[in-house]
């Protein structure tokens, strides 16, 4: 399939007046207002080069632009690695080829202070396999529905770029589109520049669900034929959603974009589902012959566990990952809470889960010879390594609680440490251990670093050999 190059004969002006409609949308400060800063802005465009070999083209432009070089990068704000772009190339406004070069870091477009755009192919093809690809890339093309995840395809200006980046994705013209972000038709935009790597989008035959909760603008899209209906899974993601906000007093960002599909893989190890979290976007891949009854059963943890991200991970963002444990163990932890005090499972299934968590971490061949706080800064294709670190993680994040709980005389648990720490450590920065020691300090009274060290610094600590359970 050919696609021709992108025209860019449009009139500046109205260009400008897109991008102030975008920004005020986006809730971002309005370009032109009196004392904001002058900084270029951005637009992309992304067409279907090859739809056999799912390449996918990518146009982008500058305006405004006021360096004599500027730089594109895949690195990205969120920590993904990015792309390998093919065939870059760059042009002025006249169509005249402008000089490219890398830098190791990315590339460097010449411009001279000229307003420019750049084009480049990327595949996005996944393996069908069980690897770190179905985390890292989430892009999916052809058949009667397609999503794209935007750090499978977009490389970023490396300068300060204005708020309300244009994305229109002209993939499939006569599909509808749907976006994790602000949309309108085929229009994504996008608050900010590094914000391109987190924008979801779906198109086709994915079923469409949309409804106001706690203040939140919630999409559901779900393609292919379940034992359930769309309205059952629906109103399970709605009562995780509400229950969970309120955990909290508010979300991290106002809209959320639920995809439903099909699993592509299935391990040997009964691999039959399977989430992704990606800012205001979370993919389910679910197996399609899941039971109906199933959908009342622990895989619902998976839309509790994701959406829980949002804060433990997102928002509280750990600095290193000696604090993946705490990332992901307190959040398996509450995400099963949230499914019993919503009747979602019954206390017996969450017991009855608790401990085949307890029992496979004490069968783990690596309990004893690494710590829970270690098991994070390992090769997480490691099965035990993954196991030891949401199974230690989840005994350690139950044993945190109920020693707040005791120490407090019932005044403080986990949950209130993680509220602190989303009222007052929410950002880039991140928390570390010091800061975790420090918020339990502020909520219980009471420093249990040596507690806490002894959890998580222990290879076999006994308070989590002992298998107790919470209150």
């Amino acid at each position: 399939m050919k696609v021709h190059d992108m025209q860019y004969s449009y009139v500046r002006p109205v260009v400008i007046s897109l991008c102030i409609i975008a920004a005020a949308a986006a809730g971002c400060a309005i370009v032109g207002l009196p004392d904001a800063p002058a900084q270029p802005f951005a637009r992309y465009r992304l067409t279907l080069e090859d739809s056999d070999l799912n390449v996918i083209r990518v146009c982008g432009s500058i305006y405004g632009a006021n360096e004599k070089e500027t730089r594109l990068v895949v690195t990205h704000c969120d920590g993904s690695e990015g792309i390998d772009p093919i065939g870059l190339r760059a042009f002025d406004t006249g169509g005249r080829k402008l000089p490219v070069s890398s830098d190791g870091c990315g590339w460097v477009v010449k411009n001279s202070r000229r307003d420019f755009t750049f084009e480049y192919s990327v595949v996005v093809t996944i393996e069908d396999g069980y690897s770190p690809e179905i985390r890292n890339k989430l892009t999916l093309l052809g058949g009667d529905r397609s999503r794209v995840m935007g750090r499978d395809v977009f490389i970023v200006p490396g300068i300060p770029v204005s708020s309300g980046v244009l994305v229109d994705v002209d993939l499939y013209p006569a599909w509808d589109m749907h976006a994790a972000f602000r949309s309108v038709g085929r229009r994504v935009i996008v608050p900010r520049a590094c914000d391109l790597s987190r924008m979801m989008a779906v198109m086709g035959s994915y079923r469409i669900h949309r409804s106001p909760v706690c203040g939140i603008d919630l999409l559901l899209a779900i393609g292919g034929s379940w034992a359930f209906t769309d309205e059952e899974l629906f109103e399970t993601i709605r009562l995780i959603v509400s229950s969970e906000t309120a955990m909290f007093g508010s979300s991290p960002h106002d809209r959320y974009l639920f995809i439903c599909d099909r699993n592509p893989v299935k391990g040997g190890g009964g691999f039959d589902y399977y989430g992704v979290h990606v800012a205001n976007s979370m993919v389910l891949l679910l197996d399609p012959g899941m039971d109906r009854s199933e959908l009342y059963d622990t895989p619902m943890a998976l839309i509790a566990h994701e959406f829980f991200h949002n804060w433990n991970g997102e928002a509280i963002r750990p600095r290193s990952d000696d604090l993946l444990w705490f990332v992901e163990g307190a959040t398996v932890y509450f995400s099963y809470h949230v499914l019993v005090e919503l009747s979602i499972i019954s206390r017996e299934q969450y017991e009855w889960r608790r401990e085949r968590i307890a029992s496979r971490y004490l069968e783990n061949p690596c309990r004893g010879r690494v710590p829970i706080r270690s098991a994070g800064n390992s090769d997480l294709g490691d099965r035990d390594m993954v196991h030891l670190l949401y199974d230690g993680g989840f005994l350690a994040a139950e044993a945190l609680d109920r020693k707040l709980f005791e120490v407090s005389h019932g005044e403080a648990g986990l949950l209130d440490v993680l509220r602190w720490l989303y009222e007052h450590e929410s950002g880039e920065q991140g928390v570390d251990m010091e800061t975790i020691v420090r918020s339990i300090l502020e909520v219980s009274g009471h420093d249990l670093s040596g507690f806490l060290e002894m959890l998580v610094g222990d290879p076999a600590p006994a308070v989590l050999a002992g298998g107790e359970q919470s209150s």
